[in-house]
Order: structure tokens, then sequence, then C-alpha cells
């Protein structure tokens, strides 16, 4: 071979690598993380036993039925599943399994007091959380990392009092709130508004989350001549609440919050939910999104689906439109959720705000002959 051979031979060489170098790079900016045949994994963290498990699995079927649709594809999306057992060390010890073992690359989580306390990992360890079931003011506020779809106490408590004020012609009110942070949150909203609209709360009076006797905090507010008590909470003890207004004769005007919407705590009420007032986030069971949703859910359930499982299906489609705007790729998953800025889900057009809270309507209701009436739509 010769030496001018030789060289250009060299040169060729030379160029056939450069451009397989340049190929390679572009190639791999390019690609998504997760390609044919790859599974993205969630981890999500919910209440799956103790007193709260029907929220939990409310939730993991919703995501359930969100799944099968995304899952049709040639990229896959994995939600594996643990039980916070509504603890936050159970919440932490699932968290650091589905990040260090299961290899998780972003995170779902319910209620309050198991999330609030996985914020601070989560910004160390730089996942994305998604949160549902907290109701907790301002939790994504200076956290880009943290998304939540769920009402938020202080909202519906800033709707109601706005309502109680200009349209019950409700001027005085007793505050009864359960003592954590999503009560202290609605309690602080109501109050301001209600008073910034000329209205006087006159006593408030809060109860711990498993408390099963509120009959002193409710005479202290009825001997105060109030014209409504405006009730917070969730759960057995909310309810347990409300039936002891009624038993001591209570007969102001009642305002209360989302649990009312929730079946299994009106069941619980009893005859004592009737002609209260509440908010709650609205869904129009008219609209299809809404009806695909509930068919496939009766479909595979056998029952008609519950608030939770909204949320849960909803969560994991929003993931599934932010993973197709970002290329598959985790990193940088939360710009990409931002940018939705609003989508149509089982809430109809949900939008998307700036600081990570997804915003819905909230329908203003009453309970008249047991059955939930819808007064007015607050829309988002």
């Amino acid at each position: 071979m010769s030496k001018n051979t030789k060289i250009i031979l060299g040169i060729i060489i030379a160029v056939v690598i450069i451009g397989g170098i340049c190929w390679a790079a572009r190639r791999k900016a390019a690609a998504p993380v997760a390609e044919e045949g790859e599974v993205i994994k969630i981890g999500a963290i919910l209440p799956l036993s103790g007193p709260v498990a029907m929220f939990g699995d409310w939730a993991r079927k919703g995501m359930e039925i969100a799944l099968e649709d995304i899952n049709l594809e040639e990229v896959k999306i994995e939600v594996l599943f643990e039980d916070s057992k509504l603890d936050a060390k159970e919440g932490i010890i699932a968290y650091n399994k589905l990040v260090n073992i299961d290899n998780a690359g972003l995170i779902i989580s319910a209620m309050s007091s198991v999330s609030v306390p996985l914020i601070p990992i989560v910004r160390e360890d730089e996942k994305v959380l998604l949160l549902q079931d907290v109701t907790f003011p301002e939790i994504t506020k200076n956290n880009p990392l943290v998304f939540r779809h769920f009402i938020q106490s202080d909202r519906e408590a800033l709707i109601l009092a706005e309502y109680a004020i200009k349209t019950l012609d409700v001027n005085n009110v007793g505050i009864l709130y359960v003592n954590d942070e999503a009560g202290v949150g609605a309690k602080n909203a109501f109050k301001r508004i209600f008073e910034q609209n000329g209205g006087s709360v006159s006593i408030m009076e809060a109860f711990g989350g498993r408390d099963t006797d509120m009959k002193t905090q409710i005479l202290k507010i009825k001997n105060k001549g109030v014209q409504s008590i405006y009730l917070f909470g969730n759960g057995p003890s909310w309810a347990q609440a409300l039936k002891q207004i009624r038993e001591l004769e209570f007969t102001g005007v009642i305002l209360t919050n989302t649990s009312m919407f929730i079946e299994n705590f009106r069941e619980l009420a009893g005859s004592a939910t009737e002609s209260v007032y509440f908010t709650y986030p609205f869904a129009d069971e008219g609209q299809q999104s809404f009806q695909i949703f509930a068919d496939k859910y009766k479909k595979r359930y056998g029952t008609e689906p519950q608030l939770e499982a909204f949320y849960g299906y909803d969560l994991i489609n929003v993931i599934k439109i932010a993973l197709d705007k970002n290329n598959w790729e985790i990193k940088n998953l939360n710009k990409a959720i931002l940018d939705i800025k609003e989508f149509f889900g089982v809430f109809g057009k949900t939008k998307i705000d700036k600081e990570g809270d997804f915003i819905t309507s909230i329908g203003i209701g009453i309970i008249e002959n047991g059955a939930l009436k819808l007064i007015e739509i607050i829309p988002n």
C-alpha cells in the first residue's frame, strides 16, 4: 500500500469515527430514558390499611384504571404500591424502599400527615412528589418538585365564608375545627374572609382527629349565641362532631367541608347531615371524561367510583401527559407538568397553577331529604 493510499484511508477512517461520535451524541441527547419495552416506575404511598384504608383503596383503583389504557402503548408505566398505614414513619420507610430498592423515578403520596414529612426528603433527592388527599394550605409554595391534585382546605373555606355572609345572610359564626394543618388553615381562611365581608367570628374551638366527644367545645360555641357553626374535619371525628351539634340542639345554620361529599362519612353522621351546607370538588357527571372513567370503573370493580379514585386516575394521566412532553425522561419532569397548564380529566377542565396546585371547580351543596343537592358551581 502506497504512502498516499494510507493517508487517504486514514482520513476516511477518521471521518467515519468522528461522524459516528457526533451521531451517537445527537442520538443520546434526543433519546428518552425509557425506550420501547422499558418501564417507568412510579411509587405510590397510600393508606391501604388503618382508619382511612378506603381512601387508599379508592385511589389505587383509580390509578389502575388509568394504567389500563396507558400500558397499551410501547413504553409502559408501572405503579408500585406501598402501605403508609396513615403513619409518617411508615411513609418514610415506604419512600426509602420505593426509591432505593425499587428504583421508582417519582412518587405519589396521600394524606397530609404522611406527605408533609416527605417534602424535605424529595427536595434533597430531587424527586418529583405528587400529592392527593392533602389539604394542607400552601404545601406546594416554594416547593418546585411538589404538586397537589386535591381540594385545598383554605380555598373551600374562603368560598363557603363568602357564601354564608352574602347569600345566607349569616353575620355571626363560631368555628369548630380539627386541630391539624388542614384544619388550622381552613379556620384562618374562613375567619379572614368572613370578617373582611363584615361578619363576626365569636369563638373558635379545636378538637383532635381521633376525638369522640366534642360536646364541651360545642356548648361553648352554642352559648355564644352564634347564628352558624362552621365545622371543618374529616372521618369519624367529623361525623361525631356533627351528630353532637344536633344532639345539643343547635338550631342555626351549619356549614362544613368536603367530608360531607364522602358517602361513608355521611352514613356515619346519619340524619345529622340534613340541611347542612358544604363545599366539594365539582365533577360534572354528564361530561364525556367523567362518563368514560365511571364506566370503566364500574365494569372492573362493580361499584360507583368514589372521590379518591377521581384524583388517582387524573394523577396517572397527568404523569403520562408530562412524560410525553418530556420525551419520557424523568429529569425535569416538574417543568413538564407545569407546562401542561390545564387538562381535561374526571373533574373536567383542570388548571395547574404556577405553584403546582391542580385547580378544579368547586360545588356548593346542601343535604335535602338525605340526598346531595347542588346549589352553585364556583368555576376554577
